[in-house]
């Protein structure tokens, strides 16, 4: 059996799914599948169906609902998405197979670089603000400044992420009602929530472009954040998170005058917010069974501080 599945799901853009699939087949680790995730017909013109399965998705269902798909069918125990247009370099999964072998470690974040320029950095992991706000870590900073030691962040960057599959399926999946940017930053919430750690490898690195990603709409993204706010206001104190909360709302309404924007993601925010409160259930309680024991108690702390 393969240890790793490499998970692809394709949202459209043939040459990025070509650039993508010609990188992981150039430089892929033994003993892995590879699973390309489609939302329309693709016709193989470099015959590698032998080395890929290719899987019929549901166009309807996004990035997010074609990843659980392509991780539903893979049968390894770990699985790396990958997202269409980003590339990879020889041995860039070792590393971060070999922090999955630490059961206290149950995601690896890549070191996310820029495409146009591989000494910048994208993201090393990403973070989440008490008030509801996402920030890729040292986004635009030279590739030297993260070194080369690893170190616990919240999530991985959505271009980019290594996992057990047993925590996907603990998850019960990504949750794709947040939308392709937000569910990995929800799943980090939750593995961090139950004393699970997600950890920064710098020496699995990717590169992608900065347009890699698809715009999302301002109202679509003020009703994911919205979701997301509300599923987990109470982490640092609900008190607390709020006041944020209601600080960047401020800040965002001030640019959004600018922009035009103002109204969309009020109208947005108050329809995810609608929808958290209608959906107030603990979807998570499967993750319990995965804890790590008590022994690692011990040297979860020493791995925060590397």
């Amino acid at each position: 059996m393969a240890r790793l599945a490499i998970i692809i799901p394709h949202t459209g853009d043939v040459s990025a799914l070509e650039d993508t699939l010609a990188s992981v087949l150039a430089n892929r680790p033994n003993d892995c599948e590879i699973i390309v995730v489609l939302s329309q017909p693709y016709e193989d013109p470099y015959d590698v169906k032998g080395e890929v399965e290719f899987v019929a998705g549901n166009p309807d269902c996004g990035p997010v609902g074609a990843i659980n798909l392509g991780i539903q069918r893979s049968k390894s125990p770990l699985v790396h998405v990958l997202r269409c247009g980003v590339e990879v370099e020889e041995g860039w999964a070792d590393a971060a197979i070999k922090r999955l072998r630490d059961p206290r470690i149950s995601a690896v974040a890549p070191l996310v670089l820029d495409a146009g320029n591989p000494r910048r950095i994208l993201a090393a992991g990403v973070s989440y603000h008490i008030g509801g706000s996402v920030v890729p870590l040292a986004a635009g900073k030279a590739m030297d400044v993260v070194g080369d030691h690893c170190r616990r962040v919240l999530a991985p960057h959505p271009a980019a992420a290594f996992y057990r599959k047993s925590t996907w399926e603990s998850l019960g999946g990504f949750d794709p009602a947040l939308g392709d940017q937000l569910t990995w930053v929800d799943a980090g919430l939750a593995l961090e929530s139950c004393g699970l750690l997600t950890v920064l490898e710098p020496r699995c690195r990717v590169r992608a472009s900065r347009a890699w990603l698809a715009a999302t709409s301002a109202f679509r993204q003020a009703v994911e954040s919205e979701q997301l706010f509300w599923r987990w206001a109470g982490r640092l104190g609900r008190g607390r998170s709020l006041v944020a909360h209601a600080l960047m709302i401020l800040g965002e309404a001030a640019r959004g005058v600018w922009n035009f924007s103002v109204a969309t993601r009020a109208i947005g925010r108050l329809v995810g917010a609608w929808l958290a409160m209608s959906r107030r259930t603990d979807s998570r309680g499967e993750l319990r069974r995965i804890l790590p024991g008590p022994s690692a108690s011990g040297s979860m702390a020493s791995s925060r501080a590397a």
